[in-house]
């Protein structure tokens, strides 16, 4: 007995010489490895410090160099020797459109006193005080060919010379209207969808870009008005994101849905409109209606309403979520 004692108690620490062994070796390869480790980051830190310094003395240099000729260009100049050195840069000319036969336009407000020439909206007596000062850069009653009109920061001002234009009959043919990110505001929508309702036009549109705008619920009321009086039958995509119009804005278009006149509409992009519970709701009960898919909007493929405010309960209250319903 005490021979087999004496051989296991060999046996144990035998086994317990080679786990220390092998431990030991692991404690050296990852110390080995942590050194390496280090001495490659120093290496970095110190091509990156040099890539610095050398960078640092050739602008140094260049300032320095850059100064000294100018200066030296600014004495031949006064003395006469050298003549258009450095000018101010020339500004870039605008080719010039030609607006009877251009299919796609760019349209901005610009001061009278730039075109020098007369506005054609100069004897609308709707035009105000501030509008009189203001006019577009292209002549709309000339572009009898113009499918696709692109607003760039033209405004409220812009939007209420636009509707008069297209109240007198210019540009037939539209069928895009893109104003995203041009600031109409309430008031500027208003004006685009007194001008649509008043008279049969823009009946041809079938892309309205209303993105980031500042147009809150009110904005979407004027719009609600015109599309009740049958104004924009053939409307394909609407784009709404980033607009303030908040739950109260989602009901009107809901409400619009459900009226039976976005028929056409395949597209309606409501991202980023601050909207909450109530609003989400709307949206989702219109899209769970029984004849949604097959008579309010048979041509529907997405209704984007990411980045509000849902809570987490309603979106498990609200079963079967519809696919088309994006939130």
């Amino acid at each position: 007995r005490s021979y087999d004692t004496e051989i296991l108690r060999s046996r144990f620490y035998d086994e317990w010489g080679f786990e220390n062994d092998a431990r030991r070796s692991a404690q050296v390869i990852e110390d080995a490895e942590k050194t390496e480790i280090s001495r490659l980051r120093k290496i970095e830190e110190c091509k990156l410090a040099h890539r610095r310094a050398k960078q640092d003395a050739e602008a140094a240099q260049w300032r320095e160099t850059h100064e000294e000729t100018q200066y030296i260009l600014k004495m031949m100049r006064r003395a006469g020797v050298v003549d258009g050195v450095n000018n101010p840069p020339t500004k870039p000319v605008e080719l010039p459109l030609d607006e009877f036969s251009a299919k796609h336009i760019v349209i901005r407000c610009v001061s009278k006193s730039v075109i020098g020439e007369k506005n054609i909206s100069d004897s609308d007596s709707t035009a105000t005080s501030v509008d009189r000062g203001l006019k577009l850069n292209i002549n709309l009653r000339n572009c009898c060919e113009t499918i696709e009109i692109q607003g760039h920061q033209i405004g409220v001002q812009g939007a209420r010379i636009l509707s008069r234009n297209l109240l007198d009959g210019s540009c037939p043919k539209l069928t895009r209207l893109l104003l995203g990110w041009n600031n109409i505001q309430v008031l500027g929508l208003k004006e685009l969808m007194n001008a649509v309702a008043s008279k049969d036009i823009m009946s041809s549109i079938k892309c309205l870009d209303l993105k980031a705008n500042s147009i809150n619920s009110k904005g979407l009321k004027y719009f609600q008005a015109a599309i009740d009086q049958g104004s924009l039958p053939f409307l394909e995509h609407l784009d709404l994101s980033k607009n303030p119009v908040r739950s109260d804005g989602a009901r009107i278009i809901s409400h619009v849905v459900l009226g039976g006149r976005f028929v056409c509409l395949s597209t309606l992009n409501m991202d980023a409109c601050q909207i909450d519970d109530a609003g989400i709701h709307a949206l989702f009960s219109c899209c769970s209606a029984p004849k949604f898919t097959s008579c309010l909007m048979p041509k529907a493929r997405s209704l984007s309403a990411k980045r509000n405010l849902p809570s987490g309960r309603l979106l498990r209250i609200c079963k079967p979520w519809p696919g088309i319903l994006k939130v």
